[in-house]
């Protein structure tokens, strides 16, 4: 089995899991459905290799904004995510690695990546993480991640399975069957996937803490 399983030693430090943040809730139309299958991968950027760099927050926020404007403009633009991550460590007001959920959203706006008049929504469960997949093509998530991450399928992608908590890790999502969900880690394209992250639904329900989004409109 051994050389099935692609092993790394990342060490994740760019999510503060504080719980301070709590943009509107994301709401769930009634009687609401989702498709069973969404694949929106190649509205992504190419993957990056974010290094040793705590940048993972900030990452995501460009993921999320270059694929939700991709699909409204037409138009593919990369965005630099190293200011966005600058400005919530300057809002933070420390220098220790990571950033929280509450300073990336406002670093957003001051750099005007999106509009300041932007709504955000949180995420809180996987019903709500879908449907903002069904709704926008991607969302935002933060994960208490565990030592599988560093232990992927060669063959499918999937991160192992592992009860020792790494800390917390931002990535996008973008993607999601029945029995997976995935989307772009900037661990370089020699991690997971060819660079996407790939989870069966029971790891995610373990290991999801929290997520946003931002309703940007054409």
């Amino acid at each position: 089995m051994w050389p099935f399983i692609k092993k790394t030693n990342f060490k994740p430090s760019g999510v503060i899991l504080d719980g301070t943040y709590r943009a509107p809730r994301f709401t769930l139309p009634a009687k609401y459905s989702v498709p069973s299958y969404i694949d929106g991968l190649s509205y992504f950027t190419p993957i990056d290799n974010q290094e040793a760099k705590p940048w993972c927050m900030a990452y995501s926020v460009c993921n999320f904004i270059e694929r939700r404007q991709w699909q409204l403009t037409g138009v593919c633009t990369q965005l630099n995510p190293e200011p966005l991550y600058l400005e919530a460590k300057r809002l933070d007001g420390n220098n220790s690695p990571g950033t929280t959920a509450q300073s990336i959203i406002r670093a957003t706006y001051n750099l005007r990546y999106v509009s300041p008049d932007t709504p955000v929504q949180y995420l809180d469960n996987a019903e709500e993480y879908r449907f903002a997949l069904h709704k926008f093509g991607a969302a935002i998530c933060l994960f208490l991640i565990t030592e599988g991450w560093n232990s992927c399928s060669r063959t499918t992608g999937n991160i192992g399975d592992s009860e020792l908590t790494l800390g917390g890790h931002a990535v996008c999502g973008g993607y999601y069957d029945n029995n997976t969900t995935g989307g772009p880690n900037e661990w370089g394209l020699g991690w997971g996937w060819n660079g996407f992250w790939r989870m069966t639904w029971a790891q995610f329900y373990k290991q999801f803490d929290s997520g946003f989004v931002f309703d940007i409109q054409e």
